[in-house]
């Protein structure tokens, strides 16, 4: 690989929102209204295989999630039993 395209498969706290962005919209146009966080983080783990949340500035997933939701772009719902759900905005 080219130094080129080694950052392009890296995320930092400078380019994170639109990969998580784009990652979100490619759901709702597959269907889904709503997904469930670790399947977002593989997603994202796919895209960008060396992904850790530390990278971009988060502790834990679910700090990335609260961001996310700040942001607008999903709400984190508790289904009945009580398993955490990204609502797609």
């Amino acid at each position: 690989l080219s130094g080129a395209d080694e950052d392009a498969g890296s995320l930092d706290r400078t380019n994170w929102l639109p990969a998580f962005r784009q990652a979100l919209a490619r759901f709702k146009s597959e269907g889904f209204d709503r997904v469930n966080p670790s399947i977002l983080k593989s997603t994202i783990q796919s895209d960008y295989p060396d992904f850790d949340e530390r990278q971009i500035g988060f502790k834990r997933f679910s700090d990335v999630m609260k961001e996310l939701e700040k942001q607008k772009l999903l709400v984190v719902e508790m289904d009945e039993a009580h398993t955490m759900l990204l609502k797609i905005c």
